[in-house]
């Protein structure tokens, strides 16, 4: 299986850089899956009137690819797992429920690509790459990252003692089960500071400590240092809030305003920071803090 080297974003994300599919199920036990680093994707292959219809379900990265692979083991249990110590055991659970109930044939597999030496922050750009991509090209498809569920269940929660739950079967709705939402722009063209980048209508550049911003303003934001090309951060939530502790650092801010749900601001802020590895080759110097970032600013 080929790797990818530091920094070679040339070939990324092509299928030749992927490992070939094999079965989820067991693939703990298996060493055809490295404990190195990497990423990984998961989809479920679905047998019909004699054809394979394959959808990846799940992209995410590791540490130890194959230990990862085992903290997936609840999928195949009976009862739903925990979002601890994966949060994508709940929506595969539930994926492998329903097809089971309606008696379709499936089955669930996983690709890795490995990432030797690669600095986890790198990494970590690379995984938000990835979930760009895929959502570029299979927008209306589910995905089950960013907390999302298939309809016709609510997630368990994370397994922390007083007041967690085991996910159940149900007809209620909540945010967890509405569609994707698409970055409006393309994730190549443009600077991370231009005020159309990825399509959005951001702000002009303010430093921090003089932005006019009122208490209700959600959506994203981004941090640089004066007239520099690339970015040191971007995050979202009440960008107020958020760029406070900046105040004192003598940096600029920029920000976009938007009614979006959270998991819907989370889409977003990953996909810019995929366009930020994109386009600089790397993600904001302050996004995924490693030993490497330490002392950058």
């Amino acid at each position: 299986m080929m790797t990818i080297a530091q920094h070679e974003l040339a070939p990324f994300c092509l299928e030749r850089v992927w490992s070939t599919w094999q079965n989820l199920e067991g693939s703990w036990r298996e060493a055809r899956i490295s404990t190195c680093p990497g990423l990984y994707r998961i989809r479920i292959v679905i047998s019909l009137h004699d054809r394979i219809f394959p959808f990846v379900v799940y992209i995410g990265q590791s540490g130890d690819l194959r230990t990862r692979m085992g903290h997936l083991k609840g999928v195949f249990g009976i009862d739903m797992p925990f979002k601890s110590p994966h949060i994508a055991g709940p929506p595969l659970w539930a994926i492998r429920q329903r097809l089971r109930q309606e008696r379709v044939p499936a089955c669930f597999e996983v690709s890795v690509m490995e990432l030797r030496g690669v600095p986890k922050s790198q990494r970590l750009g690379y995984e938000c790459v990835a979930i760009a991509r895929h959502r570029k090209l299979q927008p209306h498809r589910f995905l089950a990252n960013f907390g999302r569920m298939p309809r016709g269940y609510i997630a368990s929660t994370f397994n922390k003692g007083a007041g967690s739950f085991r996910g159940y079967p149900s007809p209620a709705r909540n945010d967890s089960h509405l569609q994707n939402l698409a970055l409006p722009g393309d994730l190549e063209r443009g600077l991370p500071g231009g005020l159309d980048w990825c399509g959005l209508s951001w702000s002009h550049w303010a430093l921090v400590q003089d932005a006019a911003l009122s208490k209700e303003v959600s959506g994203l934001y981004r941090i640089r240092q004066p007239d520099r090309p690339t970015l040191l951060y971007l995050g979202q939530g009440i960008v107020r809030e958020r760029i406070n502790p900046y105040r004192k650092m003598g940096v600029e801010c920029s920000w976009v305003g938007g009614q979006w749900r959270e998991h819907e601001r989370l889409e977003l802020l990953n996909d810019i920071i995929a366009s930020h590895v994109l386009c600089i080759g790397q993600p904001p110097t302050l996004q995924f803090p490693d030993d490497e970032a330490k002392g950058k600013l």
